[in-house]
């Protein structure tokens, strides 16, 4: 292969290294060339090993924003829902206070009926002992 190619009949390894011989000049071009074949491989099987793992990278991106979105939502419902628990609260204040007027207002009602229904016995009480009166005269 490219041994054999460095090795010629001409150019042998001797004491000083490799001969600088028209063989050798003609293999280095090669073993360049090899050499850009095998890192494009390198780089192929990388790509071939990290794209799984970006595709599922991208995916979780995609889903954690999903998420983050669903969550947003959420909280914008949830402060939704706590404008409102307040408004009801003052509502509920509000229907509270009147039901306590309405309570005070039906007592002094009552308080006000029974005072007129003993004034009027006492009323009927006093024209029957007229009557009475006007009777024996």
């Amino acid at each position: 292969g490219a041994e054999m190619d460095l090795v010629s009949s001409k150019g042998d390894i001797g004491s000083e290294g490799w001969d600088a011989t028209p063989s050798a000049a003609i293999s280095m071009p090669f073993l360049a060339l090899e050499a850009g074949e095998i890192e494009n491989r390198l780089r192929k099987h990388t790509i071939e090993l990290t794209e799984p793992a970006i595709a599922k990278t991208a995916a979780f991106e995609r889903k954690l924003h999903e998420v983050r979105l669903y969550t947003d939502q959420n909280a914008e419902n949830l402060k939704q829902l706590h404008q409102k628990l307040s408004g009801q609260e003052n509502l509920k204040l509000t229907v509270e206070s009147f039901r306590g007027e309405l309570f005070e207002w039906d007592k002094e009602r009552r308080d006000h009926q029974h005072l007129m229904n003993e004034k009027l016995c006492l009323q009927e009480d006093e024209l029957s002992a007229l009557h009475r009166k006007i009777e024996l005269q």
